[in-house]
């Protein structure tokens, strides 16, 4: 690939910002020795004040990618099922 197709192809790309979900985008409840993430839609409250600058983010072009580990998930706290409806409100409440 020459130069000139390189930079073509570049400049097509996207820009992203990535964010960590638990802590940063919904609210955690202190625990005794770390922030407890909520694990079911009861505990699930996206923060007031992340869905601001997301939209500004959305709005200016950027690609949002939100990274979460979920745990819960892998040891059985959690279902699956739980966890998708938990990013189906989660994009649905930050589109709105």
């Amino acid at each position: 690939m020459d130069g000139c197709a390189a930079r073509f192809r570049l400049n097509r790309m996207k820009q992203a910002v990535f964010f960590e979900r638990d802590g940063v985008l919904n609210e955690t409840r202190p625990g005794p020795k770390h922030e407890i993430i909520p694990l079911t839609m009861k505990d699930f409250k996206v923060k007031r004040s992340a869905k601001e600058p997301l939209k500004t983010l959305r709005s200016a072009g950027f690609v949002l990618i939100v990274t979460t580990n979920q745990p819960g998930l892998s040891r059985g706290y959690q279902s699956r099922r739980e966890l998708d409806r938990m990013h189906e409100v989660f994009a649905s409440d930050i589109t709105d």
